[in-house]
């Protein structure tokens, strides 16, 4: 037969075993071991879901995927936001551009924050 190592897609699958495994309590299919009590594979890594095909294991990967990335983008700007921010006088600012350019540094760190939290709870509860 074929060895599963070969299959390009078994390292997403692991990936995604690794990631249920975490989620539904370190539970590695029904019989409990990696590999379940002789049970077909493919099942073990789906996470022991029988129906769940390798599309939807893909959309989850990809949607997990595309949510790490906005997470990470939003972390990198708001560390540039709090940079700037730090930067800036505590008082209001002399000019008027200076003033409004903090006032909306303030409100994108605390948008891009409520932003992340979202973020984070759809991981989590993906």
């Amino acid at each position: 037969g074929r060895d599963l190592r070969d299959d390009p897609s078994f390292d997403m699958n692991l990936e995604l075993s690794k990631r249920l495994e975490g989620k539904d309590g370190g539970r590695k299919g029904v019989g409990g071991t990696a590999t379940g009590s002789g049970q077909d594979p493919s099942r073990v890594l789906r996470g022991g879901r029988p129906y769940e095909t390798e599309t939807s294991a893909q959309n989850y990967m990809a949607k997990t995927l595309e949510l790490e990335k906005q997470l990470l983008e939003m972390s990198i700007e708001k560390n540039m936001l709090e940079s700037e921010l730090a930067k800036l006088p505590n008082t209001s600012g002399r000019t008027i551009n200076e003033r409004q350019r903090k006032t909306y540094v303030e409100q994108r760190v605390q948008e891009l924050a409520q932003n992340m939290t979202g973020a984070r709870r759809q991981l989590k509860n993906q």
